[in-house]
């Protein structure tokens, strides 16, 4: 009995230990991110600050914009206690995107996490995206020179252009595969658009990590049904989900209800 429980505990661990990634990164690319849910009704741009993290055996896209203002806040919140009890966080808005995506390039899978409300989720993905064509047109971004190539993922029509002298096949998002970095992605929409706006090699070892033990998988479109009532039926999310959300003084919180637009469409 106490040799199967071992065994178990083993696996158990062993299981974990593999749902854990670390690498270093080699090469990061900075990137603007911007998108507005109509070009034609909405002149207004959501933007954020996104890095890619290239390492050997892990890619990472993450929101800078993010982690400065969680770790703004989270110094904040250290210089009274370990909770946030006597913060005054009135007037400060966490910024930034909390959906990241990770790469596993020899298993040829995305992993795409975000948390909504106390839910930590992800579900997996295929890596490349598609079939891409790739055209004569050049451009000129950072200095380095640019082809373009277009594609067509989840019912959106995209032009991208990528430097052949960076060979490195990834770019942000999920696009991945073509013969050099990708510097900039926009949809023929004129919605969402992706722009590098720096790129360095890494001098120092930095460490890149994805902890898959902090989500709970679930299927891509099973996340996006959850992700639509999060966004647009708050209330219903928290209710369904037993989670009690109120303001910091304890009385109840007014849900603001908005339209759910996710870049993928299909």
């Amino acid at each position: 009995m106490r040799r199967y429980l071992l065994l178990i505990t083993l696996i158990i661990f062993f299981k974990n230990i593999n749902a854990q990634y670390i690498d270093t990164a080699f090469f990061k690319a900075d990137y603007t991110f911007e998108f507005r849910p109509d070009s034609i009704t909405n002149k207004k741009w959501f933007r954020d600050s996104m890095q890619l993290s290239v390492g050997k055996n892990l890619i990472a896209f993450t929101s800078l914009y993010y982690e400065i203002t969680f770790n703004e806040l989270k110094s904040s919140v250290n210089k009274v206690g370990t909770t946030f009890s006597g913060v005054d966080l009135r007037g400060k808005k966490l910024g930034g995107s909390v959906q990241s995506i990770y790469g596993l390039p020899a298993k040829k899978i995305y992993f795409l996490t975000d948390e909504l409300g106390r839910d930590k989720l992800c579900y997996r993905d295929t890596m490349p995206i598609g079939s891409y064509t790739i055209l004569n047109d050049t451009c000129t971004i950072l200095e380095y020179h640019c082809q373009k190539a277009t594609t067509t993922y989840r019912g959106r029509n995209y032009i991208l252009w990528f430097a052949k002298e960076i060979p490195i096949p990834y770019g942000p998002y999920k696009f991945y595969g073509l013969p050099g970095l990708i510097l900039s992605v926009q949809d023929d929409q004129n919605q969402i658009k992706w722009t590098c706006v720096s790129i360095k090699k890494t001098a120092e070892a930095e460490k890149i990590k994805f902890d898959k033990n902090r989500y709970v998988d679930i299927p891509r479109k099973k996340f996006y049904s959850l992700k639509k009532v999060y966004v647009e039926h708050p209330e219903e999310y928290a209710k369904n989900n037993n989670i009690k959300i109120g303001n910091m003084d304890g009385t109840p919180l007014n849900y603001k209800s908005r339209k759910y637009y996710p870049i993928e469409l299909e």
